[in-house]
């Protein structure tokens, strides 16, 4: 088979698999299931991949990458922390609105706690290393004299927060167009109030 036919089967796999995961979930999909869709037999599949957590890890690569490149580039700005906070956190609803189809695979499967000192799976790394951008941010916002565990917890507890928030749209009918703005805003709105507002102004609304 000469390089672009290899580049052409290539190609046609990933495509095959990406679809073939967004649908039925990797766990669910066969090798079997790949090479069918894909037009090819299923030991064709083992000439370019050596299983189906390679396809999904080179699926989910660049996706990863071009988030941790979004949040490099906040992280470099010089704007404060607080603006930085607010603009990292919008760029990850947009990555998920965007990847609204691959969103729970990206950063779910095959996940691993955070604390351990080596990951298994390489696509960890990839996630930890995106996070743990805004991690600093954040921490560069909490007062210092904040205990480590409360840290560790509100930290966590932002994630927790902007995964359910795109979570909640991922099947929405809306296009990315309309829903983006809207769901920014109502990030936007959340933390401002919940890390920005100081106690005085949130107790003349009780």
């Amino acid at each position: 088979m000469g390089d672009e036919k290899m580049q052409i089967a290539r190609t046609k796999i990933i495509e095959a698999a990406k679809k073939l995961f967004e649908e039925k979930g990797v766990d669910e999909t066969s090798i079997r299931d790949i090479a069918q869709k894909a037009g090819y037999s299923h030991t064709t599949i083992y000439l370019y991949f050596k299983s189906k957590q390679e396809l999904f890890n080179l699926i989910a690569k660049e996706p990863l990458e071009d988030l941790y490149s979004k949040f490099e580039e906040i992280y470099c700005l010089k704007k404060s922390n607080e603006d930085k906070f607010f603009l990292m956190c919008e760029q990850y609803v947009e990555f998920g609105i965007k990847q609204r189809n691959f969103y729970s695979l990206l950063t779910t499967y095959r996940g691993e706690r955070i604390d351990k000192e080596r990951f298994d799976n390489k696509i960890n790394d990839l996630r930890m290393s995106a996070l743990d951008l805004v991690s600093k941010v954040l921490l560069k916002i909490i007062p210092v004299n904040v205990e480590s565990e409360l840290k560790n917890n509100l930290i966590r507890g932002m994630f927790y927060f902007l995964h359910g928030v795109v979570m909640t749209y991922v099947t929405s009918l809306e296009s990315d167009k309309e829903l983006i703005p809207r769901v920014k805003k109502i990030v936007d709105d959340y933390i401002g109030y919940t890390f920005f507002k100081n106690d005085n102004e949130r107790k003349t609304n009780q």
